[in-house]
């Protein structure tokens, strides 16, 4: 069953393919995504990676929350 892991303290350089990166060697990532203000385009400093098993998104959660990506310290956690 798919799983969904909420990113949030993104850095506002981070785009979708370096997320995507960042999550990859937990498992199988179904889609993934930065949040942008739909007015400016801008990157709000939130996203969500969804993995193809819950399994898969609570490894990757335990392994990267409070990491560094684009040099800010990340949050993850499941929704």
């Amino acid at each position: 069953m798919a799983s969904t892991v909420h990113v949030s303290n993104l850095s506002w350089s981070t785009t979708d393919d370096t997320l995507r990166e960042m999550f990859s060697p937990y498992g199988t990532i179904v889609d993934s995504r930065v949040d942008r203000d739909p007015d400016s385009g801008r990157a709000t400093g939130t996203g969500s990676v969804t993995f193809s098993e819950h399994s898969e998104a609570q490894v990757a959660v335990g392994m990267l929350d409070g990491q560094h990506i684009d040099d800010s310290r990340i949050n993850a956690s499941l929704t």
